[in-house]
This record gives structure tokens, sequence and C-alpha cells, in this order.
């Protein structure tokens, strides 16, 4: 059995090239993200197509997440930043942005 999102995405790559992309993350059983990706395959019967499934990159994952969540950009910065590696204080410096809104951006991403 297919999880339920092919579906939509076969409709929409099936509608051809008035369709930029049809793509979409989902979690799987064990935790982890697929990309799922249709298109029409080029030479063949008109609405034949190919869908296929691969792990998602940790980019794709991130944004997922962060729309999830709700971050704003600002967030998602601070967020990408802690998650290069930086400490606190680096992203302050980074960011350029005094270190009590950082503190308060962290305490908010870390809510969410």
């Amino acid at each position: 059995m297919l999880p339920a999102v092919v579906y939509p995405l076969a409709t929409r790559a099936r509608a051809g090239a008035a369709v930029a992309q049809a793509h979409a993350l989902d979690r799987v059983l064990d935790g982890r993200w697929v990309k799922i990706e249709a298109a029409s395959l080029e030479g063949r019967a008109e609405g034949e197509i190919a869908v296929t499934f691969r792990d998602a990159t940790a980019g794709e994952t991130f944004q997922r997440r962060s729309r999830i969540y709700g971050l704003s950009q600002r967030e998602r910065e601070v967020v990408a930043a802690l998650l290069a590696g930086s400490d606190t204080s680096a992203v302050t410096e980074r960011l350029s942005f005094p270190p009590t809104p950082s503190r308060t951006t962290l305490s908010r991403c870390s809510r969410r």
C-alpha cells in the first residue's frame, strides 16, 4: 500500500507542464523523513508517471520542521547557526544582534 500523499502527487504529475513540481515530504514509521517526487515519463504515453522515494536531506527536513513549528526567518537563522555548531555568543555576534534578543529568540525556538 502506498502512502496517501502519493495519489495527489501522481495527479499533479499527470497535469504536465502546468505544474512546476510534484513533491512532498512524509515521515515514515521508523521516524525518518522521505522525499516523494512524481513526474511524467518523457517519450511515454500520456499519463504515465514515475514516483520516486528517497531519504530527505537535512536541509529539506529543516525547512519542513521550521514551517511546522512556525519559526520566523530570524529564528531559522539562529537554529541553523546552532545546528552548525556555533555557541550562543557566536550566534549573537554572527547575526549582529544584542545578547538579550538572542536569548529571547533561543527561548522561543526551544518552546516550539
